[in-house]
């Protein structure tokens, strides 16, 4: 009986963690996506990225969607609280009626997505996040508003105009809960 304590204890205490856990990278083969990060364990379609800062590991508060093979965040939706994929904010319009949803980048970055958000209910209220896929435009001049009148304001250099195009089903992305 003995031998079997001691046994047990050495075996629990050569699994316990020293500290030298492996250097998790960003990208994981095994699932098929190739820009997916390793998940810490976590399975299925969404994963959380881990990384190591000089030797010591840190979790991002960020979410991998393996499915969409994108970064999102939990946002709330016209279809509840979903994890949504990052991307350009809308803020402006591509036309002189400011009637066409549009965001700018820098030229050398891309982006799959713009994302909107309704105007708050209450102070509370976050707004439900609306995400689009977006189209690169070539034109010279964007639009804002002021007040009630919509103003013509010019591209800056080195940076590319989106327009928000098709708008994504929200159901097309995993559901979020919180817990408390």
């Amino acid at each position: 009986m003995h031998k079997i304590l001691a046994l047990f204890l050495c075996l629990a205490a050569c699994s316990i963690d020293s500290g030298t856990t492996p250097d998790v990278g960003m990208m994981l083969a095994s699932d098929g996506a190739t820009g997916a990060p390793r998940d810490g364990g976590v399975g299925g379609r969404i994963s959380v990225p881990q990384y190591r800062v000089e030797g010591v590991p840190l979790t991002q508060l960020t979410f991998y969607d393996r499915t969409l093979d994108t970064y999102c965040f939990p946002r709330k939706t016209t279809a509840g609280l979903r994890c949504v994929p990052g991307g350009v904010f809308l803020l402006n319009y591509a036309d002189p009626g400011c009637t066409q949803l549009a965001g700018m980048l820098a030229t050398c970055s891309a982006s799959t997505y713009g994302i909107a958000s309704d105007a708050p209910t209450n102070t509370c209220d976050q707004g439900n996040y609306h995400t689009f896929r977006l189209r690169k435009l070539t034109q010279a001049n964007y639009y804002g508003k002021s007040g009630a009148t919509c103003v013509a304001l010019p591209v800056p250099a080195n940076t590319s105009l989106y327009a928000a195009d098709t708008e994504i089903d929200p159901t097309t992305f995993a559901e979020a809960v919180e817990v408390r």
